[in-house]
């Protein structure tokens, strides 16, 4: 299970991260997946990295006060120290593979969620009857 909450100025607590910050996480750990496993399979030795993961979000869009700027991130950020036995050139290779075509086709879902609308569908089950019972709402985004 994982908690969730927002900023005071969001009307949270602030006790635990909030949703577009647990979108960069699940970014961060694929990311950083990806990288350690092309390392590999290029016979890289990877001791550590660490990810650092920021983004640009506008609260206008998010709250829908605006429509016309984006609802989610206009940018992500990712930036990686890495302790390992590869040279510049290696690790500037490694890279291509998160910036490039190539990235995009070989990696599935790690950035695909981020780079393509998702169908999603919403289910409410009525009070008092959690995870289950008749729905009393269904609404499939685009």
């Amino acid at each position: 299970m994982l908690d969730a909450d927002e900023p005071p100025v969001l009307l949270g607590q602030d006790q635990g991260a909030n949703p577009v910050e647990y979108v960069l996480h699940a970014l961060a750990a694929c990311l950083t997946t990806g990288l350690v496993y092309h390392a590999a399979a290029r016979g890289i030795r990877v001791e550590s990295v660490e990810s650092k993961l920021e983004g640009d979000l506008d609260l206008r869009g998010f709250l829908g006060i605006s429509n016309e700027v984006r609802r989610g991130y206009k940018q992500i950020r990712a930036h990686f120290t890495v302790t390992s036995d590869a040279t510049t050139e290696q690790l500037e290779e490694l890279t291509k593979f998160f910036t490039g075509l190539r990235y995009r086709v070989e990696s599935g879902a790690c950035l695909d969620f981020n780079r393509h609308t998702t169908r999603c569908l919403i289910s409410v089950p009525p009070p008092g009857c959690p995870g289950g019972g008749t729905l009393t709402h269904k609404e499939e985004l685009p």
